[in-house]
């Protein structure tokens, strides 16, 4: 099951300025995706090949509904997940015992024992762990 976020379909494609950064495909067969209209606010369905749109409407309940009928399942779900931007979430920072190059992490948890992406060496998170809550977005 694919859980799709509105949130996420706020931001613009550079390479394809109106629209959002966010297409989701459908089954491979149907050759269609969803995306949202940025100008017009609707999501829409469009062909992929030409970019023809199919179906469109504000709501982006109602267009995960006609792109499950369209699949015969029920694959799409709407709900903010983990990485929507707008949700309060719990993160975590913590900082490589042997360089200082600092790592962040969100509310699924922190392993035990990272690799640094800097020195490549291992070193234990939770003595140098950080928690803060984002209880809001700056736009």
């Amino acid at each position: 099951m694919a859980v799709l976020c509105e949130h996420n379909f706020e931001v613009e494609n550079p390479n394809n300025p109106g629209y959002s950064m966010t297409e989701v495909d459908l089954a491979a067969k149907l050759g269609m995706t969803i995306r949202k209209n940025l100008k017009t606010e609707l999501f829409e369905i469009i062909k992929i090949k030409n970019k023809e749109v199919q179906y469109d409407n504000p709501d982006l309940m109602s267009i995960v509904r006609t792109a499950n009928e369209l699949e015969d399942a029920n694959y799409l779900k709407v709900k903010c997940g983990s990485l929507c931007f707008k949700r309060k979430h719990k993160c975590y920072e913590w900082t490589c015992a042997f360089c200082g190059h600092i790592h962040r992490g969100s509310s699924t948890g922190i392993p035990k024992l990272v690799r640094c992406d800097s020195c490549r060496r291992k070193f234990d998170v939770y003595r140098t762990t950080i928690k803060y809550e984002i209880t809001e977005v700056i736009d």
